[in-house]
């Protein structure tokens, strides 16, 4: 999939139409497109769209040694791949760097925001915890990646299921998926990531934008606060505005009950308390809707995986009872 290239009247097109409150897809500028979750048979793996944008995540774990500061903490790591070039239009090494800077930011809101329960991952202190890697892979593209991929490495780790572990002494011992049942991560929030793309100085903006939309954007700016309302996280980085290629992004990382969890400006593009403020409220209406939709599919997942097992379970008893019958 190539990427898209704005002209200079396209580009004029789309500052008009902000201006009118319009945008390319008919939609107003605080609406975002469609969001769309499947979950796949393999435990943490889950593909989001949000509109053309679609992410697929894939979740894996493997026992290591903790961390000398954290030795009764998991690890979480997050990765995100590019399947096509050209996503963000760079050149090949500042493709890379652009993509190790949202994976990081990625991370940092999941992680840092203290979404997982990070000691329920250990399971020998100062020896043995889980780590949880996710890996996520960009299928298609049309703007907006860093919303879609947030929420697919959310979707992934509440689908995700470990194996369940004896912890003897020392010895450790991983039970098989048909010795016992595996075991859920621990997630306490969902911090869900809001996107605003700036334009004009700051004067209009937008959630989710397109690719188009995207070319013209001028600033990146985010924001982190954890569990308890503390502000973790502050950072700007004024070198991308030199790209004139995804310069225009205000990213919000929040959870429903309106606490932040990142903060981080891109570009130089200065915004007011108001604007600030607003930008937090809107996110919030926005961030309580797209938790209930996970958590509808979360149960609607389990209900029919419950069910599944259950018909699977009757059908074995009704083939042991009927060959029961036969030897009768």
């Amino acid at each position: 999939m190539a990427s898209k290239v704005i002209g200079k009247c396209e580009e004029k097109f789309i500052i008009r139409c902000l201006r009118d409150r319009q945008r390319l897809d008919h939609r107003l500028p605080f609406v975002t497109r469609d969001i769309k979750i499947e979950f796949r048979e393999e435990y943490g793996s889950a593909v989001v769209s949000l509109g053309l944008t679609k992410v697929l995540a894939q979740t894996c774990c493997k026992i290591v040694k903790p961390k000398e500061t954290r030795p009764n903490e998991g690890r979480l790591r997050l990765q995100l791949k590019n399947s096509h070039n050209m996503v963000f239009n760079f050149e090949t090494g500042r493709q890379t760097q652009w993509t190790t800077l949202m994976s990081r930011h990625l991370l940092q809101n999941i992680r840092d925001s203290g979404c997982v329960d990070m000691e329920s991952l250990c399971i020998l202190a100062y020896e043995h915890v889980w780590e949880i890697s996710v890996n996520l892979h960009v299928v298609d593209y049309d703007g907006n990646i860093l919303d879609c991929a947030n929420l697919a490495a959310l979707c992934a780790l509440a689908h995700f299921r470990y194996p369940a572990v004896t912890v003897t002494g020392t010895d450790v011992h991983v039970h098989s998926l048909t010795e016992r049942n595996p075991q859920p991560i621990r997630i306490l929030h969902y911090p869900i990531m809001i996107s605003f793309a700036l334009f004009e100085n700051g004067e209009y903006m937008l959630i989710d934008a397109c690719e188009a939309e995207e070319k013209v954007m001028e600033g990146l700016f985010a924001i982190g606060m954890n569990q308890h309302k503390e502000l973790s996280t502050l950072a700007m980085f004024g070198e991308i505005s030199e790209e004139k290629v995804m310069e225009g992004l205000f990213a919000i990382g929040m959870n429903q009950h309106k606490e932040l969890s990142t903060l981080a400006m891109f570009g130089e593009i200065c915004l007011t308390r108001d604007q600030i403020e607003n930008c937090i409220s809107l996110a919030h209406n926005l961030v309580r809707d797209i938790t209930k939709e996970m958590r509808t599919h979360n149960l609607v997942r389990d209900i029919t995986k419950e069910m599944r097992s259950t018909l699977e379970k009757n059908r074995e008893e009704q083939l042991q009872m009927i060959q029961a019958i036969n030897h009768r």
